[in-house]
């Protein structure tokens, strides 16, 4: 004869759920590993040089609209970069750089 309780089983079905809920929450984690390095070494977001809750809120706020407003020029210059190369066939010649980046 086995006997179960039916709170074990309410507990194993929680933990499955738990589990399940952290397999999901890694890659999250390891993605946003990146912004948080970028945002700590590009615009100094490791040490604020403001005081009080209102300001470190508006000045970690700006730094992460300049992060965005990066990201985005990435973006829309590699958007422009292909579809140069699809209108030429594929050739394109390089004319400049701009901090570090090939600028068509």
């Amino acid at each position: 004869m086995v006997r179960v309780n039916l709170k074990s089983i309410e507990a194993a079905k929680q933990r499955e759920k738990i589990e399940c809920r952290c397999e999901g929450n890694k890659g999250k984690r390891a993605a946003i590993e990146g912004t948080n390095s970028a945002l700590k070494r590009g615009h100094g977001l490791s040490k604020l040089r403001v005081r009080g809750l209102v300001k470190c809120r508006v000045n970690v706020g700006l730094k992460v609209l300049a992060q965005n407003f990066k990201r985005f020029a990435r973006y829309m210059l590699e958007r422009a970069k292909k579809a140069i190369a699809e209108s030429q066939g594929g050739k394109c010649a390089r004319i400049g750089t701009i901090n570090g980046n090939n600028v068509l």
